[in-house]
């Protein structure tokens, strides 16, 4: 564990915090002990109905098959579409996806 990346942590912590504690950080040695409490033990999980009834409302559904997308065929589904229509998801408009050789 690097302290000096915990230490930064708490710093700004207490930089958004006023209390009594401020200024005090905890040691490595103390976090790892702190969270190995929490993550180090071994846990047996039961699954109950709600798995077995998720499994069987999804048996069904067929995986779908593979298909390869190239750089062609965005070239030619961009070319038919138009350049101000409203965005999707990403809400970047098709005229940039036209124009922009590559994004990031």
């Amino acid at each position: 564990m690097n302290v000096r990346v915990h230490t930064l942590f708490y710093k700004k912590l207490d930089s958004n915090a006023n209390n009594e504690r401020a200024g005090t950080y905890p040691t490595a040695d103390i976090i790892k002990e702190f969270w190995n409490g929490i993550w180090g033990k071994d846990v047996n999980h039961t699954e109950g109905q709600w798995k077995r009834h998720e499994d069987q409302s999804v048996s069904a559904i067929r995986t779908m098959e593979y298909v390869n997308i190239t750089a062609g065929d965005v070239k030619e589904a961009l070319k038919r579409t138009q350049n101000w229509k409203a965005p999707g998801a990403d809400h970047i408009h098709n005229y940039w996806y036209k124009k922009f050789q590559t994004s990031h």
